[in-house]
């Protein structure tokens, strides 16, 4: 399993935003078992130590960033990003068509 570390700070919109998201994804049962590292980079700067990234929420994999929020990203921008990068890891280590059930927005089918 691939390693997911997600920088985030309290009181942060666009950190709620990865956090709602990331539970929508994770209450379909395809999902269930994928997890994340959330590091609250206030209460644990040294964490974040070695990870190039300004904003936040930041997701790394494998300590390659894949997403950084921009300043004005709506919720479904935010919520794109963090299913986009959850669903093709599991995509990629199952290796198999698989329909997705998400939001309209986010709706589609991968074929690996």
């Amino acid at each position: 399993m691939k390693n997911i570390k997600i920088f985030i700070l309290h009181g942060c919109p666009y950190c709620h935003n990865a956090m709602k998201a990331w539970k929508e994804l994770t209450a379909q049962e395809a999902y269930q078992r994928m997890t994340a590292e959330w590091i609250y980079e206030d209460e644990h700067p040294e964490s974040a130590r070695g990870f190039d990234h300004y904003y936040c929420p930041s997701i790394f994999v494998d300590e390659t960033k894949v997403y950084e929020a921009h300043p004005g990203d709506s919720y479904e921008v935010t919520a794109e990003k963090v299913i986009h990068y959850t669903i093709l890891l599991v995509f990629i280590q199952k290796r198999r068509k698989h329909s997705i059930r998400l939001p309209a927005f986010l709706q589609f089918t991968i074929q690996t």
